[in-house]
């Protein structure tokens, strides 16, 4: 049995045809194909529909959180090679019109020009979508209902740019590059001293620009005031706890000149190596895999 596709044999006497495409047949404008053909049909511009099926599935679940965004694009991508090529301003015209016309949106068409018209966001498509959600956000006449689908919609493409091995961190929306500069600071009295995660990232938040925070907005987890400060409290109190020792005997120096000796020696041996791979180790908590170099290399100022 041929195989019916949306794209029908011209008829004699009609002159909207284009040229053919080199091992595809003659293609007919989108004009001239109606609804009930691209029902009916078993490829839509020259894709089987198996296959446009099989890509829109993999869309729902990468957007029901079942695939991440890495094996969407990677599925994806196998799925597409050697399918023809085609016109994305021509497919989106017909998918407007099926959306603003057709009588049965529920039907596996809606899905398959979507998935034929709309391959996976990469990561600065994810970011333009972002910016524009945050201005319909912003927009005090968005309806309440059209907030809610803005904010699921950030939820999932802020989701995909944080991801595990990203390079982003979904609490404040940096690189993870920039706040671990302030995985160890410089401190004038004690030398180096390892940060907790939530410490750092007050660091690298205090020191970005505002061009670096107004970009981390759009991706960082929505923290109310009372969970940003109760982690602020919680990353002073192991920072102290970290440094308690020390600060005892530097005080005692104040009170006796004669345990500088003393400080001296455990200020040698907070700095030897070793005990700093120990400070590095306690306080790993919340903190991605870092390279070696770069564990080492950092020592911020603050």
């Amino acid at each position: 049995m041929e195989m019916i596709s949306a794209w029908c044999d011209p008829v004699a006497g009609q002159d909207r045809l284009r040229h053919p495409r080199s091992g595809v047949g003659v293609v007919w404008d989108a004009a001239w194909m109606d609804f009930a053909q691209a029902l009916a049909a078993d490829e839509l511009w020259g894709w089987p529909v198996e296959v446009l099926d099989r890509l829109f599935a993999l869309r729902s679940q990468a957007g029901a959180g079942s695939l991440s965004i890495e094996q969407w694009r990677e599925h994806d991508a196998a799925l597409r090679v050697g399918m023809p090529d085609v016109d994305l301003e021509e497919v989106a015209e017909f998918q407007t019109d099926w959306l603003v016309n057709g009588s049965d949106l529920d039907a596996p068409l809606t899905g398959r020009l979507t998935a034929l018209s709309s391959p996976p966001p990469t990561d600065e498509k994810l970011w333009a979508e972002l910016a524009t959600i945050a201005a319909a956000l912003a927009d005090r006449q968005t309806s309440q209902k059209m907030r809610y689908a803005y904010r699921k919609r950030r939820s999932r493409a802020a989701g995909w740019l944080t991801r595990p091995g990203g390079g982003l961190d979904s609490v404040t929306g940096l690189p993870w590059s920039v706040i671990a500069r302030y995985r160890v600071v410089d401190d004038p009295n004690f030398g180096r001293v390892p940060q907790v995660v939530d410490s750092a990232r007050r660091l690298a938040l205090r020191h970005a620009s505002d061009a670096e925070r107004k970009r981390a907005a759009l991706v960082a987890e929505d923290r109310s005031a009372a969970d940003t400060g109760l982690a602020d409290a919680k990353a002073d109190m192991q920072q102290h706890r970290l440094t308690w020792f020390l600060n005892v005997v530097r005080n005692g120096v104040v009170v006796d000149e004669q345990m500088r000796s003393l400080l001296d020696e455990v200020t040698g041996i907070w700095s030897d190596p070793r005990v700093q791979r120990l400070l590095l180790q306690e306080t790993s908590a919340g903190w991605p895999d870092l390279a070696e170099e770069e564990r080492e290399s950092h020592g911020q100022t603050v």
